[in-house]
């Protein structure tokens, strides 16, 4: 290894307690010279040193591979190792992100029927559309007797149009919660994209009066 990479990466290893407090939760790992990661719940950010020539400038290779699509690097970019101050503006753009991947969260969102039965397929439906849309999403669906007791566990609560009769319920229930009435056109044709396209919305307003 160059002096010049081996010094990034004694770079990047002293700021392993920095890093902790800029991604909370992230382990710094160096099994050996030539590897660098930073792991978190969500994705690993890795440093590689590659030597193609001997005692030629390293090519360093910055990732960042989601944990739940590692086929999918959401970071990915290759520089060659001759200048330090370059090298560590790099470093710091892949902890950014990082950082940001880390700190998203999940949002929930309860679909509910009489049973849950039709509302079940219509979540599929919605998470579908939700992760074409890169929309970190999650969709449940329960009955409406066990969702007006669990609603305040979710971002918002989507009611098929056989239980829009006990909306004001949910809404006295859970006053912070935003509540959504799928449309029958909605509901009955499965068109997700619509119901998505009017949830995003609803919450969107609901955060304005906020």
């Amino acid at each position: 290894m160059t002096s010049l990479a081996n010094d990034f990466r004694s770079w990047i290893l002293s700021r392993a307690v920095l890093l902790s407090h800029a991604v909370p939760g992230c382990t710094v790992e160096s099994p050996d010279d030539e590897h660098v990661r930073i792991v978190t719940e969500r994705a690993t950010a890795n440093v590689n040193f590659y030597e193609l020539d001997p005692g030629a400038p390293e090519i360093v290779e910055l990732n960042i591979i989601p944990a739940d699509d590692p086929d999918n690097p959401t970071f990915f970019l290759h520089f060659e190792m001759d200048d330090l101050d370059h090298a560590k503006q790099l470093f710091d753009e892949l902890t950014d992100t990082l950082s940001q991947l880390s700190a998203r969260r999940t949002t929930r969102i309860l679909l509910s029927c009489t049973s849950g039965l039709t509302t079940s397929f219509f979540a599929k439906k919605l998470a579908e559309v939700a992760a074409t849309l890169s929309l970190d999403y999650e969709f449940e669906a329960k009955p409406i007797v066990q969702a007006l007791e669990v609603a305040g566990e979710y971002e918002a609560v989507m009611l098929a149009p056989q239980v829009h009769m006990r909306r004001d319920e949910m809404v006295e229930r859970h006053p912070n919660l935003v509540v959504f009435e799928i449309p029958g056109a909605v509901f009955g044709s499965y068109d997700a994209g619509t119901a998505l396209r009017m949830l995003l919305n609803a919450m969107s307003e609901n955060a304005l009066v906020c």
